[in-house]
């Protein structure tokens, strides 16, 4: 800024000193010139007053001045200068034509006889009825010998006076830019988060922009302090989240809460290129410590976060509730199907119609019991992930399923039947127990003397019954 303003001022006094400069060549010139027509016309009138018609007996200056007499027709009667017959009519000449129409002026131009501006001018006098032009040149060369001697001087003098301009111009640029250099100080002071004190100057054009200052000052003081403090409210809350938190940029940790630094105590300042490896896997689960955490990644234009959760309380749980199904729908399973064997047994052998009742209401019930173990063992094979699928005929497994529920269906004479072949991908005890579980319902809710039909296409299996 300071060579801004002190190249913008040094043209400006340029300009100033070029311009009266200028201004005063200008004006000497146009004295002189004025000074040289009053000569001339003066010079003119006298000569013409003392001409008497004869050649002139009166002397002429030769510094500058020349003297031409002409006749009405122009031709030179007498010249102060060279020989009358030598000169060429001037009965053309501007000066001698406005002298003879009774309006003379002056008339400048360059003279071939001096090779130098001269000023003309003319005025007629009547002698004895025989009119006369009395013609005066001025050579204007004064003008230009003044300015060779002066030109010199001015220059000096207009040196000296850009000298000493530009010594004041540096001070002036310093005082100037002084106070505006107390503004950049205290600006980087509030820009570094600093705070400043009271701002005085002596300058009634700075003061004002000194206290924006300050205010700028203060405003920014209160809101870093109500930043810093929902900071601080932000990281307890963070803090008192169980989920880790871990918020980066690149190898740079934004934040990180205290459940984050217990699991990863690594994620501090920067990553080494063994964290910053793992993050960009973004695993689903870790394993640390004997404890699962759940990975969650996320991330914008800014930065990537990651939250994790503890749940190791919740597998465990979950293999807690997998062990009670495993024993419990096993240990179930076996007296079941002791009850309803021995159930069938005494409805068979027994006379007693009573009695026979009993062993098929028991026998009803111990099945409807074990289908709702055999439900529960479904139930965990399907929350289990599915290993081992293969192809498998159908009609294989239909036919294996109708030998173990022959008993079953020839106790209510019901006709199992099946057409057709089906190879689906199954685990093969899935497969069983969906076939079984159809052919059994068709066979137990069936009308005596019914049919339960499996019937298989490539892509679809149907089981058909006449019962309820």
């Amino acid at each position: 800024m300071k060579r801004k303003l002190t190249l913008i001022q040094s043209i400006l006094l340029l300009l100033s000193v070029g311009s009266v400069f200028t201004a005063g060549l200008l004006l000497t010139r146009q004295a002189l010139w004025n000074e040289a027509e009053h000569n001339v016309i003066a010079l003119t009138h006298a000569y013409a007053l003392a001409f008497t018609g004869d050649i002139p007996t009166f002397s002429v200056s030769s510094q500058g001045e020349r003297l031409t007499i002409c006749k009405e027709d122009g031709t030179v009667f007498w010249d102060s200068q060279e020989k009358a017959e030598e000169l060429e009519n001037h009965g053309s000449r501007e000066e001698v034509i406005a002298a003879l129409n009774g309006t003379p002026k002056t008339v400048a131009r360059s003279s071939a006889t001096f090779g130098v501006e001269t000023l003309y001018y003319a005025e007629t006098r009547t002698i004895q009825g025989n009119v006369w032009v009395i013609r005066v040149s001025y050579v204007t060369s004064s003008f230009t010998q003044f300015m060779t001697g002066e030109i010199p001087w001015m220059v000096g003098i207009s040196l000296f006076a850009v000298g000493v301009s530009a010594i004041a111009i540096h001070f002036l640029t310093q005082k100037t830019l002084a106070p505006l250099r107390e503004i950049a100080h205290h600006l980087e002071i509030v820009g570094q988060g600093g705070e400043v004190g009271e701002l005085k100057s002596g300058d009634p054009d700075i003061e004002p922009i000194l206290q924006g200052v300050k205010e700028v000052s203060d405003s920014l003081q209160r809101s870093m302090a109500m930043l810093q403090n929902e900071k601080e409210s932000l990281r307890l809350v963070l803090d008192s989240v169980s989920d880790g938190i871990l918020a980066y940029r690149g190898r740079e940790v934004l934040f990180a809460n205290s459940a984050c630094l217990r699991v990863l105590p690594e994620a501090k300042g920067e990553f080494g290129d063994d964290f910053l490896a793992w993050l960009s896997q973004k695993e689903s689960r870790i394993q640390k410590d004997g404890r699962t955490y759940l990975l969650n990644w996320g991330h914008n234009d800014h930065m990537s976060l990651l939250v994790f959760t503890d749940i190791t309380a919740m597998e465990e749980a979950e293999a807690a509730r997998r062990r009670f199904f495993d024993a419990s729908s096993h240990e179930l399973k076996t007296p079941l199907t002791s009850i309803s064997g021995f159930s069938e047994v005494i409805s068979l052998k027994s006379q007693d119609p009573a009695i026979v009742e009993y062993a098929k209401k028991i026998q009803r019930e111990a099945t409807r019991m074990g289908k709702l173990v055999s439900d529960m063992l479904r139930l965990e094979e399907l929350e289990e992930p599915a290993k081992g699928m293969a192809p498998v005929s159908m009609a294989k497994i239909t036919e294996s399923v109708f030998q173990e529920l022959a008993p079953l269906a020839e106790s209510k004479k019901i006709s199992l039947m099946q057409t057709g072949d089906s190879t689906l991908p199954f685990l093969p005890r899935d497969a069983v127990s969906l076939i079984k579980n159809l052919v059994e319902n068709g066979i137990l809710y069936n009308l005596e003397g019914g049919y339960v039909k499996v019937m298989m296409s490539p892509h679809k299996i149907v089981v058909e019954d006449n019962g309820i």
